[in-house]
């Protein structure tokens, strides 16, 4: 593990503190000490950016406190400052939720409610106090649009109308009428579908499986499965349990994590669907069973989270090669990657929610360094 000297830490700071007192930054009070078993940050599975922040989704496994989960709200900017002040707010959510999609302007929250079998909505208009949003309220609880049996991935569609929705325990994908707020139908696939990205610029979103040697690929102008491919292509045949997705922003190529093998497998779009059987052109071995992908702003580097070795790695998209390897806590799950200048996307920060030792790893996306543990 590689950590930050002192000098550059307190440029860091200089600079931010400066940043922050011409933007105006609310000081938030960050909460009290949480007293359930896993801390703040208990059991966090996801992490999502919502312009300065970063939430971090946690479903609370061993039900410890109250048995509630959380979203924990970060200053992207106050955590780079000060690692514990970063943390500006604690909202209570059902135990055992997954990932959550915000809407483009940022308003509007849908989170992946395991236990419950729905998706709820969550109001952001203020991004430090999201709230619940109780589309029944005649009836107990905090009521959602039931989809499938344990959601976990999700994705808007590009123009926002449809919510696709990954159900692990069903097998089903569900599609969501967003502007209805109500499901239009579930479209059964396999058991494990676990994570859903589309494609930027087509039709094809792809859905990974924890237990098929497949991708499947979606049409979400039909509402129609296309196809699928084999991790290793017809001639390995090797290969099941796929978990996080991601994009270049052209579309061009996708990145999906493997477990059997521990691999990123490199997929070539353009021979989605006429030349699916070869369309994963690339394999490359990573770490102890990887998780969680992200393409960075600058578009030449992916990031893999290695859930069982805690670390990440960084790839070098274009020589496929591993620029880095940066250790985080343990478990780690998910990441986010924060982009504080669109004119700079060389600099950037990567969160990485680890989920067994419950907090969030800071590292400089730029030099590669681990920054702090948050909080």
């Amino acid at each position: 593990m590689r950590v930050l000297s002192l000098f550059p830490r307190i440029l860091v700071a200089l600079t931010l503190g400066a940043v922050m007192a011409l933007s105006g930054t609310a000081c938030d009070e960050a909460p009290a000490d949480f007293s359930g078993e896993g801390g703040i940050f208990d059991s966090p599975v996801s992490a999502v950016i919502n312009g300065d922040y970063v939430y971090i989704l946690s479903a609370n496994f061993d039900l410890s406190d109250e048995g509630d989960g959380a979203i924990t709200i970060v200053d992207i900017k106050r955590s780079l400052v000060n690692r514990r002040e970063g943390i500006v707010n604690r909202v209570s959510m059902p135990a055992y939720i997954g990932k959550m999609v915000i809407s483009e302007d940022g308003q509007t929250g849908y989170l992946a409610n395991r236990a419950g079998s729905s998706i709820l909505l969550v109001d952001l208009s203020d991004p430090v106090r999201p709230e619940l949003i109780d589309l029944n309220p005649d009836q107990g609880g905090t009521q959602g649009i039931r989809v499938g049996s344990e959601p976990f991935g999700l994705t808007l569609s590009p123009d926002e109308t449809r919510l696709f929705v990954a159900n692990v325990g069903s097998g089903d994908l569900s599609i969501v009428d967003v502007p209805g707020r109500q499901l239009i139908k579930n479209e059964l696939l396999n058991w494990g579908l676990n994570d859903i990205g589309i494609q930027p610029g087509s039709p094809y979103a792809y859905i990974t499986n924890k237990g098929l040697n497949a991708v499947a690929i979606y049409d979400i102008t039909t509402s129609r499965f296309v196809t699928s491919f084999p991790l290793g292509g017809l001639t390995t045949g090797l290969g099941t349990d796929t978990r996080g997705i991601d994009f270049t922003s052209d579309g061009r190529w996708a990145f999906i994590a493997a477990r059997n093998p521990e691999s990123l497998l490199v997929v070539d779009t353009d021979k989605i669907p006429a030349q699916v059987d070869t369309a994963v052109v690339d394999i490359l071995p990573m770490d102890l069973k990887p998780t969680a992908v992200r393409v960075a702003p600058n578009d030449y580097e992916v990031w893999v989270t290695n859930f069982d070795s805690h670390n990440v790695y960084a790839i070098d998209i274009r020589s496929r090669s591993v620029l880095d390897v940066v250790s985080t806590g343990a478990g780690p799950y998910d990441l986010a990657i924060a982009d504080l200048d669109p004119d700079a996307p060389e600099q950037y920060y990567v969160f990485v929610s680890n989920f067994n030792s419950h907090n969030v790893s800071l590292i400089d996306g730029r030099t590669k360094e681990y920054v702090w543990v948050i909080p």
